[in-house]
C-alpha cells in the first residue's frame, strides 16, 4: 500500500497565485503528487512480482521517492512564493534582485528534480544490473540506449526551436495538447525560457559521451585479436583464453588447481564457472592486469 508524504497545499496555493492569474483548484498538487507516487509503487509491485527476493527494495525505493517527491514539491512552492511574476505584481517597484535570487534557487531547484525521477527509474532497473561489460549482448544494448538518448537530444533540440518560433508546444510532433499545457504550467511555474532547460540538454548530452566511450572500449576488447597462451600460476600450467563472445578472461588448467593456487585466483577476482569449465572474470584491462600480477 502507497505511503504518501504532507503536500503543503497553503504554501502551494501561495505560490500559485504569485505566479498565475489563473484559480488555483483546492488540492490539485495533493492529488498530481499522489498519482506519481502511485506509479512508483506499481512499478514496485511489478519488480516485487518479477524479483521476490528484491521486493523490500522495491518498496523501499518508492517509499523514499514518496518522500524525495513531497520534499521536492514543497521546497519548490518555498522558491515559487518568495517572489510574485511581474505579470501578477505589475513592473512598479519589482524587487529585481530578489527575483534573480529566486530564479537562481529555482535552477538548482529543477536540477534536483532529475535525481529525484531517477529514484523511479531505480525502481524499474532493479533485477536488471543495468548493462554490465560482462553482457554478451553488452554492444548492441549500448547502441541501442545511445541512439534513444541522441533522438531525445534531437526533440529537445527541435522543441526549444518550435517554441521559440511559436510560442508554444501546440503543433510539435510528439506532444498532444495536454501534454503542451503540461509544459506551458511548468514554464510558467519555474520562470523557463524554453521547455527543455540547458541543463537538462547538458546532462542528456554528456551521458551520451560517456555511453560512446563505452561502446568504443568494448568495441576494442571484442575486436583484439588476441590468441590463447599457455602460462603458469604457482607454478601449474594453464591456458589464458581472451573470451570475446562472453566478454570473459578465462583460465584453463587441466585439472583443480591446488588450493594455494584458488585463493589467489579469487583474491584477483577469478571465480570458476563449471559451464564453461574455467576461471574466470571479466575482460577488461583490470582483469589482464590481474593475470600478470598472479603471473609474477
Amino acid at each position: 500500500m502507497a505511503r504518501y508524504y504532507e503536500i503543503n497545499e497553503a504554501e502551494a496555493r501561495a505560490a500559485h497565485e504569485a505566479n498565475s492569474m489563473r484559480e488555483f483548484k483546492a488540492g490539485s498538487e495533493t492529488e498530481g503528487y499522489r498519482a506519481q507516487v502511485d506509479e512508483a509503487y506499481r512499478i514496485a509491485d511489478e519488480q516485487a512480482e518479477r524479483f521476490p527476493e528484491l521486493a523490500e527494495k522495491a518498496y523501499a525505493l518508492a517509499d523514499r521517492f514518496a518522500r524525495k517527491y513531497a520534499e521536492w514539491l514543497n521546497e519548490g512552492y518555498r522558491i515559487d512564493a518568495m517572489c510574485p511574476s511581474i505579470l501578477v505584481s505589475g513592473g512598479g517597484n519589482f524587487p529585481v534582485r530578489k527575483k534573480e535570487r529566486q530564479n537562481a534557487r529555482r535552477s538548482s531547484h529543477m536540477e534536483r528534480y532529475e535525481k529525484v525521477m531517477g529514484i523511479k527509474r531505480r525502481i524499474a532497473s532493479i533485477g536488471t544490473g543495468g548493462i554490465q561489460a560482462g553482457d554478451p549482448n553488452a554492444l548492441e544494448k549500448l547502441e541501442a540506449k545511445a541512439k534513444r538518448l541522441e533522438d531525445r537530444q534531437d526533440m529537445m533540440k527541435r522543441a526549444n526551436a518550435h517554441y521559440r518560433k511559436h510560442g508554444t508546444l501546440e503543433g510539435f510532433d510528439g506532444v498532444d495538447h495536454d501534454e503542451a499545457e503540461h509544459v506551458r504550467h511548468d514554464m510558467e511555474r519555474f520562470g523557463m525560457s524554453q521547455p527543455f532547460p540547458s541543463w537538462q540538454l547538458s546532462n542528456n548530452l554528456a551521458t551520451i559521451k560517456r555511453t560512446h566511450a563505452r561502446i568504443a572500449e568494448l568495441q576494442r576488447e571484442k575486436e583484439a585479436d588476441t590468441e590463447d597462451r599457455e602460462t603458469e600460476i604457482n607454478g601449474e600450467p594453464c591456458t589464458v583464453v581472451e573470451n570475446a563472445d562472453i566478454m570473459r578472461l578465462q583460465l584453463v588448467f587441466d585439472g583443480k588447481p591446488e588450493d594455494g593456487t584458488r585463493e589467489r585466483l579469487k583474491a584477483n577476482g577469478f571465480r570458476w564457472s563449471p559451464k564453461n569449465g574455467a576461471w574466470q572474470r571479466q575482460l577488461t584491462d583490470n582483469a589482464r592486469r590481474a593475470l600478470k600480477a598472479l603471473e609474477a
